[in-house]
């Protein structure tokens, strides 16, 4: 039985839904040993601005959160050992 990744609910930048039909662009960013998730609308993947490694940081982290305060916690810690 493979998994297979829910679809994601919203831009990890810009916040607006991602609904049926939109693209948008997933990408990961590696800190150490971790792999992190993120995804972009097309309008905020194609912004360069969005390329820095603290703004990837910054939509990890709203990622993190959606899905508890506690996986936040816990991928904020490993972003700052990483820094």
């Amino acid at each position: 039985m493979s998994y297979q990744q829910p679809e994601p609910i919203a831009c990890d930048c810009c916040l607006m839904p991602l609904s049926y039909g939109r693209h948008y662009c997933r990408s990961e960013t590696r800190r150490g040993p971790a792999t992190f998730p993120y995804t972009l609308c097309l309008d905020c993947a194609s912004d360069e601005a969005n390329d820095a490694r603290s703004q990837v940081d910054v939509f990890v982290l709203r990622r993190a959160g959606r899905f508890s305060p506690q996986w936040e916690t816990a991928v904020r810690s490993v972003l700052a050992v990483q820094a």
